[in-house]
């Protein structure tokens, strides 16, 4: 057993008549010996207390706080909801441009976009955008929390921003914006060679056109007529390049011109189909070089003149073997 002075709360010997820290008298007060380990702890912090300087007292109150403020923290940090997941959202060709912000295109004469995601299961998406006048429109979404919605938007908008948001009992909202933007018109310089110029150049010259390509220049003609036999396809295919390239290297822009004469094939079984018979391409410096009115006249005497200056040509075989002037081409 230790004596326990009521005064300071030192323990002190058994047989101490006065108390070894504060001097207090303990000669009288045998009753209030007591275990060490049987100590009110309320007494012993308040004695703890007592003992503490000013600035012991005020360091130790701030690191109380703190210490409350961290226990607090990590306590509610258990019970607060998690966020609805969302973040997994597939957009067609749509890019991340800011914190859950997505931005995405579409052609310039397009009329709908196909809006796609997935949220959790059991919860509830929905959208809103003003331009497309919808307010919190729910999208209905599978087992697997996918979803998928096709908006109609008019060929005069250009820009709509859309809200997504995805709830769910027990969990904080989620939200995503996007912002739809329509391509930018193809405006064609007045300088650029279109298949209509061509087309409008070279009207009425020769029949059957099928089809007028352009690529950097180069023009590309496909036409398809009637033919008497082999020899009159070549001769006359070659006058029709005559005319049509007279008129179309006038325009500097134009660097070749290929001209594909179609006709119709029969294989050995009785199947038709039709396919390049001739064809034939002048480039700007040879074409630099032709008298357009001699060189037609030249045809008209020797089938093989155009093709014998010609840049490419081609004769298929079932043609050229039909031929009566083969030794003429070189």
């Amino acid at each position: 057993m230790m004596v326990y002075c009521p005064q300071c709360g030192k323990d002190n010997k058994k047989d101490s008549k006065f108390c070894e820290n504060c001097g207090e008298n303990l000669a009288n007060i045998d009753d209030l010996k007591v275990n060490k380990d049987n100590k009110n702890i309320f007494d012993k912090l308040k004695n703890w207390w007592n003992d503490r300087t000013k600035n012991e007292k005020i360091l130790s109150g701030i690191g109380l706080c703190c210490l409350g403020i961290l226990i607090f923290g990590f306590i509610g940090s258990f019970s607060a909801p998690d966020q609805t997941n969302l973040v997994n959202l597939e957009l067609d060709n749509a890019n991340i441009t800011f914190f859950n912000g997505y931005e995405t295109e579409i052609g310039e004469n397009a009329t709908s976009y196909d809006l796609s995601g997935v949220s959790e299961a059991g919860a509830i998406v929905t959208i809103s955008s003003e331009r497309l006048n919808l307010k919190d429109y729910k999208i209905k979404i599978n087992s697997s929390g996918k979803f998928s919605l096709p908006l109609n938007i008019s060929k005069d908008t250009n820009t709509v921003d859309i809200n997504i948001t995805a709830q769910k009992k027990g969990k904080d909202d989620a939200n995503i914006d996007l912002t739809i933007n329509r391509a930018s018109k193809t405006v064609e310089p007045e300088n650029t060679l279109t298949n209509d110029t061509i087309n409008s150049n070279i009207s009425g010259e020769i029949d059957g056109i099928k089809k007028i390509k352009v690529n950097n220049g180069n023009v590309t003609i496909d036409y398809s007529q009637d033919f008497w036999d082999e020899d009159s396809l070549i001769e006359d295919t070659s006058i029709d390049a005559i005319k049509v390239m007279k008129i179309l290297f006038k325009d500097n822009r134009i660097n070749s011109v290929t001209l594909n004469r179609y006709a119709s094939f029969e294989d050995a079984y009785g199947n038709s189909k039709e396919a390049i018979a001739f064809n034939i391409t002048i480039t700007k410096e040879t074409a630099k070089k032709i008298n357009w009115d001699g060189i037609q006249d030249k045809v008209m005497l020797k089938k093989a003149s155009l093709i014998n200056i010609a840049d490419d040509y081609y004769i298929a075989p079932g043609i050229y073997k039909e031929l009566t002037f083969t030794d003429q081409i070189y």
